[in-house]
């Protein structure tokens, strides 16, 4: 608790080990869900030490499901966490085990907001590989899957922000 409180942000990973082995290198802001089963109970407990989340799954299809997943938990709690995102196939003691402690900071520093993760994940899965950014249709099907996400934000302001930002991801009017 007093190591979140002191960095300002909690790095949620998959499981003990993955815990211990950040610790070992010096981050005790970390906890550990096991596996990848975050709940609102993981998010509301630390949340009254931080409200500044980093996720970081491992780096494979279940990972990346769990961190997709995540945001709805994260956006009704009117939290806006970001994702450290490892080389592919990689978690974190593969991460610090073949750099240093220096590379897995630049990491959290290099993390990106999880609604943008979230947004790259459902273009992919809609063109199964690539989407055509100018159909309509396919712009659409990722709006209303989003929609309902970016409901959850309790604050307007965010939620305006979110919206503004998958408009000028997807290349339309704010106003849909």
């Amino acid at each position: 608790k007093e190591a979140i409180r002191a960095e300002g942000h909690v790095v949620i990973v998959e499981g003990y080990f993955d815990c211990l082995i950040l610790v070992q290198a010096g981050f005790k802001n970390v906890v550990a869900t096991m596996g990848t089963a975050l709940t609102s109970t993981h998010v509301e407990i630390s949340k009254r030490f931080t409200d500044r989340f980093y996720l970081l799954f491992d780096n494979d299809e279940a990972g990346r499901n769990a961190s997709e997943r995540a945001l709805p938990i994260f956006f009704s709690l009117g939290l806006s966490p970001h994702i450290i995102e490892l080389p592919l196939g990689k978690d974190p003691d593969d991460f610090i085990s073949s750099t240093s402690a220096a590379a897995f900071h630049q990491k959290i520093k290099e993390a990106r907001p999880l609604l943008d993760f979230v947004l790259d994940r459902l273009v992919e899965k809609n063109g199964e590989g690539r989407v055509n950014l100018n159909s309509f249709g396919e712009k659409t099907k990722i709006i209303e899957q989003l929609s309902s996400i970016l409901a959850l934000l309790p604050n307007g302001m965010e939620r305006q922000e979110m919206m503004r930002r998958l408009a000028d991801r997807l290349h339309v009017e704010e106003k849909w």
